[in-house]
């Protein structure tokens, strides 16, 4: 083994004796010590030794690398392809710690180590004392012999090379390949993921670049104990009748054969319950207890919608002769989850069944996104990234969010930040968009990760179901991957072997309190009912879709399919040009130059993204004097203006695909479709700079489509559309638990031409049930001229006439037919006053001089926040808005830093 001897540098050798002097004097009074192995300095180095630098951990070899300035910052330009050699070469971290000599007094030593990515072997005094292939595995390993002054080295084995390797193994016993081999070309990622248990998307996504990162990932630690180690506690909250019965679990490990006695706590409530326990010597065991809580002695946990997200604390300590054994408190939350799939009309089965949640009782229409990991580069702290975009959610006025499994097992923080807010988590295990091994390796190593992830994460009241995978029943069902001598009933049986057989299993032992799916999209229990995969899975009448369609006209209601619950749908867009140019340069920035290509990784994604955007926009002419549309494309302000379409574009298909699933809560048509109950649209987040399905870019940028969301996933919303017949439909949908009384409804259209003065209106007078989508009819529903002549706005006033919810604005779909007046025509938009009213809030007032199409606000790039509403259409001539800061900018910002513009000039000149 190759050691690096940290030892021979003076001043680390002044250090160590400060601390081992300091430890001396605690370990007389310490029952139990820690060395923080991420306090300390490492080293890392290729394996050929000739690159190596610096470390602390955790960290992950890119970063290291830029830190080191070895490399250019990752994700920079096409630096994701040019540094495809980091993840195909082995690196080794090492360092040197010293355990004091008092430390014999400790009958137990462990190295606890949280996470490593990926493929590691552990060398402690040159003696291996771990293989680990799993980046979700967590260790608690005893160490038997130490020195005092110890060398631990962790040897990484490249991924790609690993995954390779595992692939054609298998291959070798099998006789057939697992698919898919390999990503799209696109991608620019790398093969035979499925056979590596790491981030999936680490070797790349539609999305995202491939970085297959390796590293000491988490926190590591040597603890040094005399009777007992206490380390982490779990919890399940489970109702039966008018009792919530709490089931606690604490990892111990012992160095006595004594009786202990495990109290537990709820100090809010008074309870506490004391259990003893037998400890055997040397050894990890999981020390369990129980509360029972009368449920009205509680205040129940609600979803973001429906009520507060109380919590409590449930401590756990261990008694020991007078010795107190403690660890971190967890937070818990008094719920219920069911998952309802009856039939919805028993007499005709044939009609399909129900998919919808309820919580404590109350069925919840799932509003909200999925969520892709925050970063590619995992041991990066993010924790304000994080609040951040969590409060975006809830600003956003959604209650749910999916946990892709392409991604991680999140932070304990997010886990914590969606309790407190109450976001509901559809949770994916790490299983996505391919068929996977098993083996007997694998699937142990599977049931591992499972079972110590479950009962990490299983007291969260946030998390309402657990699902096996991310498509793999559709890509079976659907015949995704064509593989020579794999055929369909040894897929199967494979796919059951995985997700019934190994995840199912643990998951139910650990965890009884929320619902499993098999995966997502799936028929729920008519894919079981099938033996495991249904063979029309996406069917509208069960279960989940997930439904892309882009060369298909987005902006019709006709267009979607009538499904009980969609947790993926979407359509791309582009950042903004500021995001853009953080990380390429101003060369670059084109929309044919290699470098921009290079981050467009779905397969067509750019001829797709000019088809979508001129559907419905003009053809920019910003380069009237270029003679063909390529280099119009590839010079000038193009892209500039094309951002803005693609990202409207994005926003007025995700508004109408989601209010077209709100308009069917409750409600059935002749043939059973309907009473859909959630929307989930892809995608929240970005992990870099370049065209996604994301509604905040990677620079933290709200796109229109994130202020759409915030009005059409208000509680209750104004939805209109035209039908087929060119008839105008309006519902009112409500999401709230009480009655809408005497409102008025009350609609206007207007002229392009016209002004501010409507040229038909009509109001009429409603009542609206608690949880119900109406539809409203009016006198006059149908257009006495082309559609593409008016705006139409619609809005729900109080018996008070106060505004409930946002305004409904209909454009027409065709919107370069609208403008066929021209451009000049449409009012101009302006910052009519801008005012301080807090340290990081402003108001302003937005002036048009007539009807201003798609009106949009940006801040400073020196500032992160958003407006309380943006993305707007100005029928009248002034709009108060406010903005909200997420920090402090230093000095105040001032009106010229904020730009406005409109359809009429986005992307031309901002003013």
């Amino acid at each position: 083994m190759l050691s690096i001897h940290l030892l021979n540098q003076p001043f680390l050798i002044l250090k160590l004796l400060i601390i081992e002097v300091f430890l001396i004097a605690l370990c007389d009074s310490l029952e139990t010590e820690k060395i923080d192995l991420s306090k300390i300095q490492w080293q890392f180095f290729s394996n050929s030794g000739k690159i190596n630098g610096t470390t602390t951990i955790p960290s992950n070899i890119y970063t290291d690398l830029y830190h080191n300035h070895l490399i250019d910052e990752p994700l920079r330009g096409d630096n994701d392809v040019r540094f495809d050699w980091v993840g195909k070469t082995d690196w080794i971290y090492t360092t040197n710690f010293t355990v004091p000599n008092c430390w014999r007094e400790y009958k137990v030593v462990l190295l606890k180590i949280d996470g490593l990515d990926t493929v590691a072997n552990v060398w402690l005094n040159n003696e291996l004392i771990l293989e680990s292939r799993n980046q979700f595995l967590s260790y608690l390993l005893p160490i038997r012999s130490w020195n005092p002054t110890n060398n631990l080295t962790v040897v990484f084995t490249s991924p790609v090379q690993y995954a390779e390797k595992q692939a054609y193994l298998y291959y070798l016993s099998h006789m057939h390949e697992v698919p898919p081999v390999c990503p799209p070309s696109s991608y620019h990622g790398e093969c035979h993921v499925n056979f590596i248990r790491k981030m999936q998307c680490s070797f790349g996504w539609d999305w995202g670049p491939s970085f297959p990162t390796v590293g000491i990932w988490q926190p590591m630690s040597v603890i040094g104990f005399k009777t007992l180690f206490v380390d982490r506690l779990s919890a399940t909250i489970k109702r039966t009748k008018g009792y919530f019965f709490v089931t606690a679990e604490l990892i111990s490990y012992s160095a006595i054969s004594e009786d202990v006695v495990l109290v537990l706590k709820i100090l809010e409530l008074k309870i506490s319950n004391s259990s003893i326990h037998k400890l055997l010597g040397m050894q990890k065991k999981i020390l369990k207890s129980s509360l029972i809580v009368a449920a009205n002695d509680v205040a129940l946990w609600w979803p973001n919608g429906y009520g507060s997200q109380k919590l409590y604390e449930l401590t756990a300590e261990v008694n020991f002769k007078g010795k107190v054994f403690t660890t971190s408190p967890i937070k818990i939350g008094f719920r219920t989850v069911v998952l309802d799939q009856s039939h919805v009309d028993n007499k005709q089965p044939e009609k399909g069944r129900n998919f919808y949640f309820k919580v404590n009782d109350v069925p919840i229409f799932l509003k909200g996104t999925n969520w892709i990991p925050i970063s590619l580069f995992q041991t990066e702290d993010q924790s304000e990234r994080l609040r951040f975009l969590l409060s975006s959610v809830i600003a956003g006025n959604m209650n749910a969010m999916r946990v892709w499994g392409g991604g991680r097992y999140e932070t304990d923080e997010l886990y914590e930040l969606a309790d407190q807010m109450g976001i509901l988590l559809w949770h994916d295990f790490m299983f996505a968009c391919a068929l996977y091994p098993t083996d007997a390796p694998f699937l142990s190593s599977v049931r591992s990760e499972i079972s110590q992830q479950v009962w990490r994460l299983r007291h969260h009241p946030s998390i309402l179901v657990w699902a096996g995978n991310n498509e793999n029943e559709l890509g079976i069902a659907n015949n995704w991957y064509m593989t020579f001598n794999y055929e369909y009933e040894e897929k199967l049986h494979d796919y059951m072997k995985l997700y019934n057989n190994t995840v199912k299993t643990v998951v139910m032992k650990l965890d009884d309190t929320r619902p499993y799916a098999f995966s997502s999209p799936s028929n729920g229990l008519e894919s079981e009912k099938a033996g495991g995969i249904s063979q029309t899975p996406g069917d509208e009448k069960f279960g989940d879709i997930h439904y892309y369609a882009d060369g298909v006209d987005l902006w019709h209601d006709y267009t979607y399919q009538i499904p009980r619950c969609a947790t993926e749908y979407g359509v791309q867009s582009l950042p903004a040009k500021e995001t853009m140019l953080r990380y390429l340069n101003e060369s670059d920035y084109n929309f044919m130059s290699e470098v921009f290509l290079n981050r467009q990784h779905r397969p067509a994604g750019t001829a797709l993204l000019l088809a979508n955007v001129y559907s419905h926009f003009k053809i920019s002419n910003e380069c009237s004097n270029q003679t063909d549309e390529f280099n119009n494309t590839n010079r000038c302000l193009f892209l500039e203006r094309f951002t803005y379409y693609t990202q409207m574009h994005q926003a007025l298909a995700y508004q109408m695909e989601t209010e077209h699933y709100r308009r069917w809560r409750g409600r059935f048509d002749e043939n059973g479709l309907g009473n859909t109950m959630c929307a989930l649209y892809w995608q929240l987040n970005d992990v870099w700079s370049a065209p996604s399905w994301s509604s905040i870019d990677f620079s933290l940028n709200w796109k229109p489509v994130h202020y759409f969301a915030r009005r059409f996933f208000a509680g209750v919303i104004v939805s209109t559309y035209l039908d087929k017949n060119n008839n105008l439909e309006v519902f009112v949908v409500s999401d709230v638990m009480y009655s809408l009384k005497q409102h008025i409804l009350a609609l206007d259209m207007f002229a392009w031409t016209g002004g501010f003065r409507p040229v038909y209106s009509e109001k009429k007078t409603i009542n609206i049930r608690p949880q119900s989508s109406e539809r409203i009819q009016f006198r006059s529903n149908g257009f006495a001229g082309s559609e593409e002549e008016y705006i139409i706005r619609v809005r729900l006033l109080s018996s008070r006439g106060i505004q409930v919810g946002y305004d409904s604005i209909l454009l027409p779909d065709r919107l370069f037919k609208a403008i066929h007046i021209d451009m000049s025509h449409l009012g101009n938009v302006s910052i009519g006053s801008f005012l301080q009213t807090g340290v990081k809030e402003y108001k302003l007032k937005v002036a048009a001089t007539g009807p201003a199409p798609l009106v949009w606000l940006t801040i400073p790039t020196r500032a992160t926040g958003w407006f309380s509403d943006n993305a707007f259409t100005m029928v009248e001539p002034e709009k108060t808005v406010k903005l909200i800061l997420w920090s402090e900018t230093g000095s105040p910002l001032k009106v010229d830093e904020i730009k406005i513009c409109s359809l009429k000039n986005c992307g031309r000149t901002l003013s």
